[in-house]
């Protein structure tokens, strides 16, 4: 009797270990090829096999071109499978030699070869096996796919190592952004021995490294130290100063640092007791080493400054302004000269005119009531003609003016007070004149 609820126009059951129905086309010409059972319904099943221990429609065929069993729809699916089973399948396919199990074909641009849907929560598509499988062409997942795994959280989700071959370009992953429609970056390899990553809107290759050496460039793919920067870095400060370190393997420490020693000073620091062993202040560009010494083995040192000059105390209630001769009062403290041939002259207060100090010996951190005075070299001087006129080479002295040198015309008493040569004559009146220190 039929199964129920089902309307047949055959129907047969069989108890024993034998088909129910069995058809057979033996029609040789595989090129045409025949049906061994074919049902059409309009609104039915067209062929419904069940079977509660073997299989239910089992179809075979010795022919290359046709298959064992064959579904075609119009409109619905061609082959339909259903398991009402926990973990039966629906449709199994199964090739015991070199074919596939299953195989999908799609002959219309917009049909698909083989379609995976799960409408509750499970997977579209579940493919196992050593190795697990293997796609060629163009594949379309609108959800998440999970390697390895079998609850992805990402469009690809991979639970170990992947690898991406090269191909006709080098191996590596394009980046592409919805705005403006184009790849943006790649990361990858960059010929046989350089992977790095590549900006595709005008950096290029702004970080790679060697394979081969382990040596890292940015702005440059051919690095050639551990380290190379093809242009200028920038360290920031961070919950220290800013800067570097710099760390010997023997004895596994920091020795040294370069970098900010505050907000507006930059400099050396050596961590084994130098200390700050040279700083410079970035708002002023004042150097300062206040340990250690400097040695100068071979070669010169240039100095854009004119004179060697000397700070003094300034004695209370003196102003003081660069080119004013001076001299020292018992205290040893700075004085405007106000005599003629005062042999406690010291020299001039150096910084006027185009010239300025070479070199300032006794800088304290604090200028303030101090001046430096020049004691040799070239310094702007202010001189009166007065007495006589002035020409260059004449030897100066002070003057009776305050503040100002004169022409030393009587050598008795010049001696002691001379002040320096002059640079440049005048014939009359007062003026600043550079000079030549000479001081005896």
């Amino acid at each position: 009797m039929p199964p129920p609820n089902i309307t047949s126009a055959i129907s047969t059951i069989s108890n024993e270990d034998y088909p129910a129905i069995q058809g057979v086309n033996d029609w040789t010409h595989a090129s045409l090829g025949g049906v061994g059972i074919s049902g059409v319904s309009k609104n039915g099943i067209g062929v419904l096999g069940k079977s509660t221990g073997g299989n239910g429609v089992v179809g075979t065929t010795r022919s290359d071109h046709h298959a064992g069993v064959l579904g075609q729809g119009t409109m619905g699916p061609g082959v339909h499978g259903t398991s009402k089973g926990k973990s039966a399948p629906g449709v199994v396919g199964e090739n015991l030699r070199t074919g596939p199990g299953v195989l999908g074909k799609s002959t219309s641009a917009d049909g698909t070869g083989v379609h995976a849907q799960n409408t509750g929560g499970g997977q579209g598509l579940y493919a196992q096996g050593t190795p697990a499988g293997r796609f060629e062409g163009d594949m379309n997942v609108t959800g998440n796919v999970g390697i390895g795994i079998d609850t992805p959280g990402f469009k690809l989700d991979v639970a170990d190592r992947i690898r991406v071959r090269e191909g006709t370009n080098s191996a590596g992953v394009w980046f592409f952004q919805q705005v403006p429609q184009q790849d943006q970056a790649f990361v990858g390899m960059d010929g046989d021995n350089s992977v790095g990553f590549f900006g595709n809107t005008g950096a290029g290759w702004g970080l790679t490294m060697d394979t081969t050496t382990g040596n890292v460039g940015i702005g440059t793919d051919t690095p050639g130290f551990k380290f190379d920067v093809a242009d200028r870095i920038r360290v920031r400060e961070g919950a220290d100063s800013a800067g570097v370190w710099f760390f010997q393997q023997v004895p596994q420490q920091d020795q040294a640092f370069v970098g900010m020693d505050g907000d507006n000073s930059v400099g050396f620091f050596g961590n084994t007791g130098a200390g700050w062993g040279l700083t410079m202040d970035t708002s002023t560009g004042d150097i300062n080493i206040p340990t250690g010494n400097i040695n100068l083995v071979q070669g010169d040192i240039f100095l854009g400054g004119a004179d060697c000059a000397e700070q003094f105390d300034i004695a209370n209630g003196q102003q003081l302004e660069p080119g004013t001769v001076v001299i020292l009062d018992e205290e040893g403290a700075l004085r405007e000269s106000c005599a003629s041939y005062d042999k406690k002259v010291a020299g001039v207060v150096s910084g006027a005119g185009n010239y300025r100090p070479g070199i300032i010996l006794d800088k304290r951190a604090s200028e303030e009531g101090r001046a430096p005075v020049a004691l040799v070299g070239k310094v702007y001087c202010k001189v009166d003609a007065q007495t006589g006129p002035i020409e260059v080479g004449d030897l100066l002295t002070t003057s009776s003016r305050p503040g100002y040198a004169m022409k030393a015309a009587d050598p008795l008493k010049a001696f002691g007070a001379v002040i320096g040569k002059a640079l440049r004559s005048l014939k009359e009146g007062q003026a600043m004149i550079p000079i030549l220190i000479a001081l005896r």
